[in-house]
């Protein structure tokens, strides 16, 4: 008789014994997104790449730096920016239009704020080696939330080949765009790549809020 009881009130025990309570999640356990994820966050998507009437070949893709090709916010300056070594990694992709041939690109910085490099490529605009006849046209960014800096500016080349850049920063992020017009532009033609340069930074400021 005893024997049973002491079994019944084990049997009993065991049943009402709690588990191990689970620990709870810390703020601080969530997965962030990585870099390059944040990065290519910030990109041109196929829908805004559509409103501006624009197609692209694939998508965005890490930009590898090589003895040939080294980080730089402004491709075709022929001296690194002083900022372009505070570059830690980019994302690039093209994009295309009847009008215009684009090349865009998503930066992250380390020990300085993005916009110190928009700052930096905004005094050495006339740095562009296809600038040709010196020529340069600022193009006034409008203000957009969530960007603390912002440069553009287009250059006449060569054969009147127009050139355009932009860049918007914000935080450790730039994102930035080149793009050359396809053919022999005129007046008129200028002032409309100037206006899709103020287009094209709305979108590009749309992408630094994903980020």
């Amino acid at each position: 008789m005893r024997v049973w009881a002491l079994a019944a009130v084990l049997a009993l025990s065991g049943c009402s014994a709690a588990g191990p309570a689970a620990a709870p999640t810390s703020v601080s356990e969530i997965p962030k997104p990585s870099d390059q994820v944040r990065l290519a966050a910030t990109m041109l998507t196929e829908d805004q790449g559509a409103s501006l009437a624009l197609d692209s070949p694939g998508g965005p893709v890490p930009f590898m730096p090589s003895q040939k090709k080294k980080f730089a916010l402004v491709a075709a300056c022929a001296t690194p920016l002083a900022t372009d070594a505070k570059i830690v990694r980019a994302e690039q992709q093209t994009w295309q239009s009847d009008h215009y041939a684009l090349a865009e690109l998503s930066i992250q910085y380390q020990g300085i704020d993005a916009a110190e490099a928009v700052a930096e490529a905004q005094r050495v605009s006339a740095c562009r080696a296809e600038i040709g006849s010196g020529k340069v046209d600022p193009v006034d960014v409008p203000p957009a939330p969530g960007v603390d800096a912002a440069a553009a500016f287009c250059t006449l080349g060569d054969y009147d080949m127009y050139y355009c850049f932009l860049a918007e920063a914000r935080d450790d992020l730039a994102a930035a765009a080149e793009f050359r017009y396809l053919g022999i532009a005129d007046a008129a033609e200028q002032e409309s790549a100037r206006s899709f340069t103020q287009r094209l930074a709305a979108e590009l400021a749309h992408g630094l809020e994903r980020a």
